[in-house]
C-alpha cells in the first residue's frame, strides 16, 4: 500500500502526502537508511573486560567498567562460548597523582571487536573515589565506536 492510497478523501490527500513525506524524511536520517546498510541487532552486545595491570586501583576500575556495562541494558558479559562483540582492555595500570588529600586517576581503555579488530579507545580522568564516572565515559565512548560498526547496540524503545 502506498502512502497516498490510504487517504481517499480529496481534502485529506494533501495532509496524507505531507505525513508520508515527513515520515520518509525522518527515516532517511536514521543510521544505515541509505543504500540498504541497515544495522540490525537481534540482542545485546556481548563484552569482556581485560586488564594489563593487577594493582588494586586498576582492578577497582575493571569492576566499575563491568558494573556499568552490565547495568546499561545494552551489553551482556560474554560467556558460554558465544562470540565476544566488544573487548574493553585497560592495557596498563591506571596512572594517578595525589592532589591534596585526593588522587586523580588517568585511564586508557582500548576497544576491539571480533578477530581482535581495533575499534578505538577512550581516555580520561576522574577522582579515585569516583571511578564509576570514568566507567560511564568509557561506556559512552564504546557506544560511539560501536555505532560505526555492525555491532551497534539496539536501544530499548527505539525504531
Amino acid at each position: 500500500m502506498h502512502c497516498a492510497d490510504r487517504f481517499t478523501y480529496p481534502g485529506m490527500l494533501n495532509s496524507g502526502l505531507r505525513a508520508c513525506s515527513f515520515a520518509l524524511a525522518i527515516a532517511s536520517l536514521l543510521p544505515g537508511a541509505a543504500c540498504g546498510e541497515g544495522r540490525i541487532r537481534t540482542g545485546p552486545v556481548t563484552f569482556d573486560i581485560r586488564t594489563g595491570g593487577d594493582d588494586g586501583l586498576t582492578q577497582r576500575f575493571a569492576d566499575a567498567l563491568d558494573a556499568t556495562f552490565r547495568g546499561s541494558g545494552l551489553f551482556v558479559l560474554g560467556s558460554d562460548g558465544r562470540p565476544i562483540d566488544l573487548v574493553v582492555t585497560v592495557p596498563a595500570s591506571l596512572k594517578w597523582r595525589r592532589i591534596g588529600r585526593r588522587e586523580r586517576v588517568t585511564y586508557v581503555a582500548e576497544f576491539s571487536g571480533r578477530g581482535n579488530q581495533t575499534l578505538g579507545e577512550s581516555k580520561g580522568s576522574c577522582w579515585d573515589s569516583d571511578l564509576p564516572r570514568c566507567a560511564s565515559q568509557v561506556l559512552r565512548d564504546a557506544n560511539v565506536v560501536l555505532s560505526r560498526t555492525d555491532r551497534a547496540p539496539e536501544k530499548k524503545g527505539s525504531l
